[in-house]
């Protein structure tokens, strides 16, 4: 038989064990849903960064939402009685409320410790009570209520003379007063605050179609389409400076129905210290009396 050569193999030490090599895993790819490697570097941790790491959770402020269909953008509105309330157009997702309050939490800090201070200093009179004064300040007029109760089943309100009114009949039923009051209070914006809206809209030469006089809870004034201003019949209330800011302020919404940056630089151009006023008129509903709004 031919032989073949081998090779000499060496023999193992005695006691010795053959050990196998350890396979490293093969390399799993990342992909792109996986999270970024973290490396320290110099106290910082790489891949993570204040714009990414996730946000601190905040209490937001208590709030209600309130969907309009008149609304285009989302509009905040602070008030003693509602507090705040976020306006939102139909349908505006309101899971980005949150995002938009964190926006303007430092105004809305302000303005709520503004009504804090309403809330610990109330105007001193009764919702339930009906008025025995009511000053009007946006005419610097005011006028003394008496009350004399009839058989009449309804009411009825008179000035009997300059300064004075008189409301008649069942003048135990507060709701029938209410609605006198208010009636009454609807012919003032008419006879005093009309004139002047019409002044201002000569001397501005911003044009409007009608006037109308309406009980709104949030707005003291509101401006359609078709440029017909409605007038709260609180402003009857308030300082006289701050009604005419408020009568420009919806005249320059007949040519621009929005708030812009044409809309203030168009208003700034008929009004001074607009940023001053415009605070002002946002915490002067204390000067509207709370038996206004009762039911």
């Amino acid at each position: 038989m031919p032989h073949h050569d081998r090779r000499d193999v060496q023999p193992r030490p005695p006691g010795s064990q053959h050990r196998r090599r350890r396979q490293r895993p093969p390399a799993r790819r990342r992909l792109r849903h996986d999270p970024p490697t973290c490396r320290r570097r110099g106290g910082v941790i790489d891949g993570l960064s204040p714009r990414t790491a996730p946000p601190v959770p905040e209490t937001l402020p208590k709030h209600t939402i309130r969907t309009s269909v008149r609304a285009k953008v989302v509009r905040l509105t602070l008030s003693p009685r509602d507090g705040l309330v976020v306006v939102i157009p139909k349908g505006f997702d309101r899971n980005q409320v949150p995002e938009l309050l964190q926006k303007k939490r430092r105004w809305i800090e302000r303005h709520l410790q503004e009504i804090e201070q309403q809330r610990l200093h109330p105007p001193p009179d009764d919702p339930d009570a009906l008025p025995q004064r009511i000053v009007l300040r946006a005419v610097d007029r005011q006028w003394s209520v008496a009350y004399r109760r009839t058989p009449s089943a309804g009411v009825r309100l008179r000035e009997t003379a300059p300064g004075e009114l008189s409301l008649t009949g069942a003048t135990d039923d507060a709701t029938l007063a209410r609605m006198a009051f208010r009636k009454w209070l609807k012919l003032k914006v008419h006879d005093c605050l009309a004139p002047r809206l019409v002044a201002l809209s000569d001397e501005t030469h911003l044009p409007f179609t009608r006037v109308r006089a309406a009980m709104q809870r949030t707005l003291w004034a509101s401006c359609s389409q078709t440029g017909t201003i409605s007038l709260n019949l609180k402003l009857l209330f308030i300082p006289a400076d701050l009604v005419g800011y408020v009568l420009v302020h919806e005249l320059c919404h007949t040519r621009h129905l929005n708030h812009s940056r044409r809309f203030w630089a168009l208003l700034a151009s008929h009004q001074s210290n607009v940023a001053d006023k415009r605070r002002q008129v946002k915490i002067a509903w204390r000067y509207v009396p709370t038996w206004l709004d009762a039911p």
